[in-house]
């Protein structure tokens, strides 16, 4: 805004006045050649130093520029945080407050605030400097002021420049959301990954391990992406329960497959639909076809030895009990051939050994050589005659 005052008096280009006697117009070269009778106001530039003791300390902020419009040539309006314009005197105190700044502070001022707007807290931008993503987490740079003297605005502590000479940082919008509610903007991003429904025609865990994927290399739409190995795992067991344990200690979920073992140790595959109907008793399931062959061809080869060998890895206390009760000794290692026959398991029910799930279980006494003996055994033993008599 321009004012030209004539004798304190407000005029305008081409206006007529009267000067001496003589009528003239008001030009400019008027203007330049009386300085001492003509009076020319411009838009001036104030930065505010000082809010203590103004009529109200919200209007301003300090360290900020404001722009001051002439009323007169003793007055000025300089516009708040809201743009409300208030009157200030320029033979007042004005100058306890603001102080002189320039037309170029204020459009670097104007420049850094616009792209605060256009780059909220959060936003991911493409760095102008070398393309690399970032996340504007601040507007903290100590040369911002001085960057601007070359065209450049910096965010991030100078991490991230964002203006470059009339050209902005351009606004990156997410590949895609991870199934844990990560946002992911770069295709070389790591991220814990599960097939998808659709990855084949049955269940996404066939011949899968979970495994930490480059996303560039995956098709999204056949894969469900989390950011971390736990919330993966999280989803997983969510949304996929798990039915049983398989003999080599692996989580069979819903429509996941599975080999059983017969009792003539045949291996069939289960598909994934039959996995739903729970666990495989009496046969015994694998998670995949090579531990079922190596369970089948380390059983073929057992020998009593070897049943031996590992009742006395589990403890040496068996030693003892074959040598002072070797029923039970021998009890436990038809409870062992049971297990791996897949044909359940015989147990001492009211002094006797019974075998489950014989049409017609045969039952046979079982006594000890003395009642130390027993105790011992039932020691040793614990839960698995923890209801058994103890007859001498």
């Amino acid at each position: 805004m321009r004012k030209i005052f004539y004798n304190s008096k407000e005029v305008k280009i081409s206006d007529v006045i009267s000067i001496s006697g003589i009528n003239v117009t008001v030009t400019d070269e008027l203007i330049a050649d009386n300085p001492y009778n003509f009076s020319v106001l411009t838009t001036t530039y104030l930065k505010c130093h000082n809010i203590l003791g103004m009529a109200n300390e919200n209007w301003y902020t300090i360290n900020k520029i404001y722009k001051a419009e002439p009323i007169n040539t003793s007055t000025i309006n300089i516009a708040d945080n809201i743009n409300s314009q208030h009157e200030w005197d320029l033979n007042g105190n004005i100058f306890n407050y603001f102080q002189v700044s320039t037309k170029k502070e204020y459009e670097k001022q104007q420049l850094l605030e616009e792209a605060k707007k256009k780059y909220p807290i959060g936003t991911m931008v493409k760095c102008l400097m070398d393309s690399e993503i970032f996340e504007i987490k601040n507007y903290n740079c100590d040369s911002a002021y001085s960057a601007l003297e070359h065209g450049d605005i910096w965010f991030n502590g100078g991490d991230v420049r964002v203006y470059n000479n009339n050209k902005w940082a351009e606004i990156v919008k997410p590949l895609f959301t991870t199934k844990d509610g990560k946002d992911i903007y770069d295709e070389e991003t790591y991220l814990y990954a599960c097939p998808s429904e659709d990855h084949n025609i049955y269940f996404p865990w066939e011949n899968f391990e979970h495994r930490k994927y480059r996303v560039r290399l995956l098709n999204t739409k056949k894969w469900n992406f989390f950011s971390t190995k736990e919330t993966r795992e999280k989803w997983i067991n969510e949304q996929y329960s798990v039915l049983f344990i398989t003999k080599d200690n692996e989580k069979i979920r819903k429509g996941q497959s599975y080999y059983l073992i017969n009792s003539s140790f045949d291996i069939i595959k289960k598909g994934p639909k039959d996995s739903q109907y729970g666990s495989p008793y009496p046969c015994k399931a694998f998670s995949s076809i090579e531990a079922a062959q190596k369970y089948v061809s380390s059983f073929i080869d057992k020998t009593l030895i070897d049943y031996e060998k590992e009742l006395y890895d589990m403890s040496k206390k068996f030693i003892w009990i074959k040598a002072c009760e070797p029923k039970l000794f021998y009890y436990k290692i038809l409870n062992m051939i049971a297990e791996d026959l897949g044909r359940g398991n015989f147990y001492i029910f009211k002094n006797k050994i019974v075998m489950a799930l014989a049409s017609e279980p045969e039952i046979t006494a079982i006594g000890f050589k003395t009642r130390a003996t027993a105790e011992r055994a039932k020691e040793i033993l614990g839960d698995e005659i923890k209801y058994f008599n103890l007859p001498i």
